[in-house]
């Protein structure tokens, strides 16, 4: 007699049914991955699960349809600091971002090494923003519009820019070039001859126009600013010795230490106060222009390289000879 126990009876082999689900699935599975390797069909599909959890297919990987951080994005884009300007706007408070990439210089901007510090800028400033109508002192880009050209001393073909009543001094904000003492046969007295180039296109500018309101000939470019000392009493005063240290603060002149020209360096910041004469032909209208120094101030130093050590040092003399 047979069990009626289902267990007892007989099963199905379910076998070759369950196999080829199980190939159905895993093919749909990896049609829809691209990263998911082809099954072998003669191979069985990898099973999971214990006891009495059914197996199942394995789980297909993520998708990735691009590169969280490829190589070729340029990551510091982000965080580039630009500078930023404040701005009152009709609409209220706004910034300024400035483009860098394609900024060009205007006329008023500082150009400098990149060795000065803000404190210095800031020095600089006082400088730039510096105006009493009274004079006789004005920044270059400051020159008011009531001037005159008047005889200073006794040769009438020599006439200074005045305003008052006296020699207007210009100032010239720059980074010097080239200091140099020249004494020549023509011009005995040591003259100190100056090559410097603006901080601020603004005052080129300037420069430019102020020479050609007094030259018979124009000029169109200023490469580097030239000042010399006075050659004779018709210019100025002797001033070769009229260099100050004004790198802890500017001052009174008798609160200022001198130097001589030999402190001075390229690329040291200067300031370069200066009149402006003209010079007649003793035949002809022909007009001659030039920028005399009457002082400078040494604003601040350029950093130098240490210094090498002396590999060798040449010994005293030993004599001794008497007039």
């Amino acid at each position: 007699m047979a069990d009626d126990d289902p267990a007892g009876q007989p099963q199905p082999d379910n076998s070759n049914n369950s196999l080829a689900v199980s190939r159905s699935v895993q093919t749909i599975t990896t049609a829809r991955s691209v990263t998911q390797v082809q099954p072998n069909p003669m191979q069985e599909p990898t099973q999971t699960g214990t006891g009495n959890t059914p197996a199942t297919p394995g789980t297909p990987r993520k998708r990735l349809r691009f590169e969280e951080n490829p190589p070729e994005t340029p990551r510091t884009s982000r965080t580039l600091q630009r500078p930023r300007v404040p701005l009152q706007s009709p609409t209220g408070p706004k910034v300024i971002h400035i483009n860098t990439d394609d900024y060009r210089a205007r006329s008023n901007d500082l150009v400098t090494e990149p060795w000065v510090s803000p404190r210095t800028i800031s020095y600089l400033y006082q400088f730039i923003n510096y105006y009493n109508e009274q004079g006789p002192w004005f920044p270059i880009h400051r020159i008011p519009s009531t001037l005159h050209w008047s005889v200073v001393d006794e040769n009438p073909r020599y006439m200074h820019l005045t305003h008052g009543n006296r020699p207007l001094l210009i100032w010239v904000l720059a980074t010097l070039i080239d200091a140099s003492l020249v004494i020549t046969r023509n011009f005995p007295s040591p003259r100190v001859r100056l090559v410097a180039d603006f901080v601020r296109e603004g005052d080129r500018q300037a420069a430019i126009a102020l020479y050609n309101k007094a030259a018979s000939t124009a000029i169109t470019r200023m490469e580097t600013f030239i000042v010399l000392t006075p050659s004779s009493d018709n210019e100025g005063p002797p001033s070769h010795e009229e260099i100050y240290d004004a790198t802890q603060g500017f001052r009174d002149k008798s609160k200022m230490n001198r130097v001589t020209q030999a402190k001075l360096h390229s690329g040291d910041l200067v300031l370069m106060e200066c009149t402006l004469v003209r010079a007649e032909a003793e035949r002809g209208d022909v007009k001659t222009v030039s920028w005399i120094l009457n002082s400078l101030y040494w604003l601040a130093e350029k950093p130098k390289p240490a210094n090498s050590p002396i590999l060798y040092k040449q010994p005293s003399f030993p004599e001794v000879f008497n007039l």
